[in-house]
């Protein structure tokens, strides 16, 4: 069992994957988890509150993740992001630990690989 947190947001466009993360991480975790299928969506809530961490998906419908990790960082230069990622070129995973991002998981991936990816971030 990991260590409680207190809140997570999920950004990712797909609905049912977003659910699973969802799930998982209130079930796993204890913790209070937001979504957002948008970058907009995800830059007003980043704004009202604090999240412990934020799982940031790379391609949105209305912005890339790189770039949006770049305004949340802005915004919250102490934000917790792992990036979630089909992409596995070496330059892009770089890009988004430069400008930013605790850690960079790519998908597919299993639930325990997240929690302790999430574990691990949240421990720093």
């Amino acid at each position: 069992m990991v260590a409680q947190m207190g809140s997570v947001l999920v950004i990712e466009d797909d609905q049912i994957f977003s659910e699973t993360v969802v799930d998982l991480l209130t079930l796993a975790m204890d913790c209070q988890v937001d979504s957002s299928i948008t970058g907009a969506q995800a830059l007003v809530k980043v704004a009202d509150r604090k999240y412990d961490l934020i799982l940031l998906d790379w391609q949105l419908p209305d912005v890339s993740g790189y770039e949006l990790l770049k305004k949340i960082k802005e915004l919250r230069p102490d934000a917790l992001v792992i990036m979630m990622t089909g992409m596995s070129d070496a330059q892009s995973l770089e890009a988004a630990l430069d400008a930013g991002a605790e850690d960079v998981l790519k998908k597919p991936f299993a639930a325990p690989q997240l929690l302790e990816r999430a574990r691990i971030a949240l421990s720093k």
